[in-house]
């Protein structure tokens, strides 16, 4: 056998398959950064307001707060939430945006009255979209609404307690699975 006519393989230019490699190790540790879900504490006090009156016993409310509220321990969140609740059957329906400086989610929500002495409500928060580092979130949200005193000046009084469950956006997975695509194409391409 003529060596000549069998060259030996290409060796792997290891000089520049680490830089490669360095890349490819932050951009997955970046992706996998954004896509995990995260379920944080969530609660305030604030005021229901009504903001017209009542047709056929539905009544517009807004309930809010200007800084009265904590998520994931960090307080200093404002709320604001226009719903209309039926008081015949017990159930509302509504919006809500909560944030702080650049952070804020934003989305529908569900209540359902749940006590009369004190008043109670369950509260369900659907989470369409987010910015600031909630960029690229979506999910759920369940809490506890009592109202706490009569009506004042600024409206009912209330406490709310619960938690928010947010999950990356299908984009945020495609961004994931594309990145990852990369990371595997390199592995068998660039060696």
């Amino acid at each position: 056998m003529n060596p000549a006519r069998f060259p030996s393989a290409p060796q792997p230019d290891t000089t520049s398959g680490s830089w490669r490699s360095a890349v490819c190790v932050g951009l997955l540790a970046a992706l996998c950064s954004v896509a995990h879900s995260q379920t944080l504490p969530y609660g305030g006090s604030g005021f229901v307001v009504p903001l017209a009156d009542a047709i056929n016993g539905v009544q517009p409310l807004l309930a809010s707060s200007d800084g009265g509220y904590a998520l994931d321990g960090e307080t200093g969140w404002s709320l604001s939430a226009p719903f209309d609740f039926n008081f015949v059957t017990g159930l509302g329906e509504g919006t809500f945006s909560i944030g702080r400086g650049a952070d804020r989610l934003v989305g529908d929500l569900d209540t359902r009255l749940t006590g009369s002495s004190p008043m109670a409500f369950d509260l369900t928060y659907t989470v369409l979209s987010g910015s600031g580092r909630f960029l690229g979130l979506t999910g759920t949200g369940r809490t506890t609404v009592t109202i706490v005193g009569a009506p004042g000046a600024n409206g009912f009084p209330y406490l709310e307690t619960g938690q928010l469950t947010l999950v990356p956006e299908p984009a945020s997975w495609a961004l994931l699975f594309a990145g990852l695509g990369m990371i595997a194409a390199r592995s068998r391409f660039w060696v």
